[in-house]
């Protein structure tokens, strides 16, 4: 890649899917216009939500609230590295549909909330510390998202009858969600031609995962950049 992208979204689009759903239930992390938090089998607009980094200044006072919390910081035993990829992992997560932030309490509910409406239509937003969440790398894969707050996991809830979304402390399958990302630079990868009077082909992926070279320039040869990490 010799050019920068023209276009790239910013912040990161995403959705979110439980890594402990069956493989009959709803599993695509969802909210509503009135802030209601649940889960979907579909995967539209209600359905991303948009990865927005906290400042420098905002994610060191998450994590230093937590590290206090927890007995770690100066003198505390805390690992400088293990520090510094928690404050890379500071988000504001927005409904991408609503324009709505992620937010729980106390008792352990989660939903989102319309800060554009508390601050004033005309104001800027302002984060409380609700609505900050870490994600941490979990060991049944994916990530935990982890209220700085409240200090507890988006967790699935099975009841009786329904599944709810609340927060956990059990660092379990329940509490662990699959990122994958959905914004990003659409564009076709090309082979270089042996001289300038050769056409280039285009990378081509089918439903099996076969790459082969095409001189199409359709779906099938579209592809999506993101953003490690």
């Amino acid at each position: 890649i010799t050019h920068q992208f023209p276009v790239v979204e910013q912040p990161s689009r995403c959705v979110l899917s439980s890594l402990g759903s069956r493989h009959f239930e709803q599993n695509f992390l969802t909210s509503t216009r009135n802030g209601m938090v649940t889960v979907a089998s579909s995967r539209g607009d209600r359905e991303q939500f948009v990865l927005v980094p906290a400042t420098n200044d905002e994610a060191e006072e998450a994590v230093g609230g937590v590290e206090e919390r927890n007995g770690e910081g100066e003198g505390g035993g805390s690992d400088p590295t293990r520090a510094r990829a928690k404050r890379k992992g500071v988000f504001y997560i927005r409904s991408y549909k609503f324009d709505r932030y992620l937010t729980s309490d106390s008792s352990g509910s989660v939903s989102t909330v319309d800060l554009s409406k508390e601050n004033g239509d005309d104001g800027p937003v302002e984060h409380g510390e609700s609505e900050k969440w870490l994600l941490m790398r979990s060991p049944h894969g994916g990530h935990f998202l982890v209220s700085a707050e409240q200090e507890a996991n988006v967790a699935l809830c099975r009841g009786d009858e329904s599944i709810k979304i609340g927060l956990g402390v059990n660092n379990d399958r329940l509490e662990s969600w699959r990122v994958e990302f959905v914004s990003g630079e659409l564009c076709f990868l090309s082979s270089s031609g042996k001289d300038d009077k050769q056409q280039r082909q285009q990378v081509r992926c089918d439903l099996v995962g076969q790459l082969t070279l095409t001189d199409d320039r359709r779906g099938w040869e579209v592809w999506r950049f993101v953003e490690a990490g």
